[in-house]
């Protein structure tokens, strides 16, 4: 199988992970009725972006890992309580 030269075109956006012009939040702001959301902030805004026009793509390279595991320290939704 031949890797993409491009990015391609994703199903899902990350915000730890996104590049793009200001004027993005400018035309789609985050809701504002979604305080201290944090675990659902990323499909929120995603449906909002493509919903408005936006397409979102992703790199053809694996460029980034991410640490799921969150024992080590606390979450935000643990400072909250």
């Amino acid at each position: 199988r031949q890797r993409p030269i491009a990015p391609v075109p994703a199903l899902f956006w990350a915000a730890g992970f996104s590049f793009s012009f200001a004027s993005l939040l400018r035309d789609v702001p985050y809701d504002p009725a979604l305080k201290f959301l944090f675990f659902g902030e990323e499909m929120s805004m995603l449906a909002r972006m493509w919903t408005s026009g936006f397409d979102v793509f992703a790199p053809s390279e694996i460029v980034i890992f991410h640490l799921w595991a969150r024992d080590y320290r606390p979450s935000f939704s643990a400072d909250v309580r």
